[in-house]
């Protein structure tokens, strides 16, 4: 009934800092480092995004995750890929100038749709709601690649008792000084999805 102002105490051989008490099936207790729960997310065929202004539209990039109830850390690690493709019937090739830029936008929603608008991302999102980055000229060389990598991620708090999809946007690019006409870079090409080595989408449970 006196409380022990050293705390609880066991010494086991497996003690080590910032470990927890853990019980195998049988209730049997022992030290072990805290297990981190990780889920991977599932790569779509990814999808062409327009380097022009589109108007608070987003794509479905054929991408999502599914998680349980909890709140989740939800990475996001994408290439951003202008060029080089010759069997694109509308080449993602092309030039640009070194004034040319273009602010790509990403996010997740519940919607299972083929695009949705602002309004539609996930409402379970906490606090910032966007994995956006930066893609700027030059690109002299119309037919070879142009590269830069998207990454961030978002919290999300499923506060359901069941697993829901949360599937993967792109779009509502902002290019206001981005300057069109022939021999123009056009696209991201095949965005999001499986194409490309680099491209990840992970969650990590937190507190």
């Amino acid at each position: 009934t006196t409380p022990n102002p050293s705390g609880f105490r066991l010494e086991d051989g497996n003690q080590n800092t910032n470990f927890v008490l853990t019980s195998d099936t049988n209730g049997v207790g022992t030290w072990k480092p805290v297990a981190v729960t990780r889920i991977v997310g599932i790569l779509g065929a990814g999808i062409d995004v327009p380097l022009v202004t589109t108007g608070g539209v987003y794509r479905k990039t054929g991408s999502y995750i599914d998680l349980p109830s909890g709140k989740w850390e939800v990475k996001v690690t994408m290439l951003m890929p202008v060029g080089g493709v010759s069997s694109d019937p509308l080449p993602g090739g092309g030039t640009m100038t070194v004034n040319d830029w273009v602010w790509l936008k990403t996010t997740f929603s519940t919607v299972d749709a083929t695009t949705i608008v602002d309004s539609q991302r996930s409402s379970d999102i906490e606090g910032p709601s966007l994995v956006s980055n930066l893609f700027f000229g030059p690109k002299s060389a119309s037919n070879d690649p142009k590269f830069n990598m998207m990454t961030g991620s978002v919290i999300i708090n499923n506060t359901s008792t069941a697993s829901k999809r949360y599937y993967y946007y792109a779009g509502n690019t902002d290019s206001q000084e981005y300057t069109t006409g022939i021999g123009k870079a056009t696209k991201f090409y095949l965005f999001g999805g499986w194409n490309w080595g680099e491209n990840s989408i992970t969650a990590l449970k937190v507190n």
